[in-house]
């Protein structure tokens, strides 16, 4: 379900990760690279990404995987002689970290060449708290001020005050959530099907069976039309669904049995669910 504990579980069980669009990843990439960047706030929902976005940027600036993996809660990158802070989730610092960092990076986003900028990723409400509780000096005002006018307008009031702000919570999930399936059903594992017994003969595996729903290009693609639909409509009413939510989504899709453990099918479990003959309770 998080980010880090994913990629431990990757190269513990040697699968290859899938791999979505980080909406944010050109933009925040060519401006950390620029000449005189601007630090970056990365900030949204739970589930939205935010860490990933932080580990993809990581890496492609040239920081290290194993580095990266080892959890610090700050961590510092040489990019083109200047010094970048990443945070990879704000809520970690105690409060007294959070209000030093914060004081310095106040001071560093009001210098026209600073020798140090940053990458922080905080959920909404931990943003805004942290900033309310670090010390209220007057270049932490100006940079609170800009913060809460980015959230609400996207526009920056103070330009002098170097800072991007961007939320992940405005991609649409109806456009990611066809994505996430292509992804998920198209992942190379899914190859070693073909040698299984399940699903040969008359014998139907229930859970190769709503993979061939929800894929278009084995079906009429209409299972998967609906669902991108009722997504649509759901965000035009002020629902969100975060990437983890939608992944988790598809996972219940493919997977799901009210009488399998947690509710999940693995494969080892199809032959019992036949046996049961409750074939029917996995059908999407």
């Amino acid at each position: 379900m998080y980010d880090e504990t994913i990629q431990r579980a990757l190269g513990r069980l040697k699968i290859e990760p899938l791999v979505l669009p980080a909406q944010f990843l050109d933009p925040v990439l060519t401006n950390l690279r620029s000449e005189n960047p601007c630090s970056e706030i990365l900030t949204g929902t739970a589930g939205d990404g935010k860490t990933y976005h932080c580990r993809e940027v990581w890496t492609a600036l040239g920081g290290s995987e194993t580095e990266w993996n080892r959890g610090g809660k700050v961590q510092r990158l040489s990019v083109y002689g200047r010094d970048l802070v990443v945070i990879k989730d704000l809520s970690e610092l105690r409060s007294e970290e959070s209000a030093e960092l914060l004081s310095d990076m106040a001071g560093d986003v009001a210098d026209p060449d600073p020798n140090r900028f940053y990458l922080i990723a905080a959920n909404h409400g931990q943003l805004l708290e942290k900033l309310k509780a670090a010390p209220q000096t007057l270049p932490t005002q100006r940079m609170v001020s800009s913060i809460e006018e980015l959230l609400i307008t996207g526009d920056n009031p103070n330009p002098e005050i170097r800072l991007k702000l961007r939320d992940l919570s405005q991609a649409p999930a109806s456009q990611m959530i066809s994505i996430i399936i292509e992804k998920m059903t198209g992942h190379p594992g899914w190859d070693e099907c073909e040698a299984c017994p399940a699903g040969q003969g008359d014998d139907k595996c229930p859970i190769r069976e709503n993979r061939s729903r929800i894929q278009r290009g084995t079906s009429d693609g209409t299972f998967q039309q609906r669902l991108t639909a009722l997504i649509e409509l759901s965000e035009q009413n002020g629902v969100h669904f975060p990437v983890r939510q939608l992944l988790a989504l598809i996972t219940n899709i493919l997977l799901g049995h009210p009488d399998a453990p947690d509710g999940l099918m693995s494969c080892s479990d199809v032959a019992k669910i036949a046996s049961a003959e409750t074939l029917d309770r996995a059908s999407v």
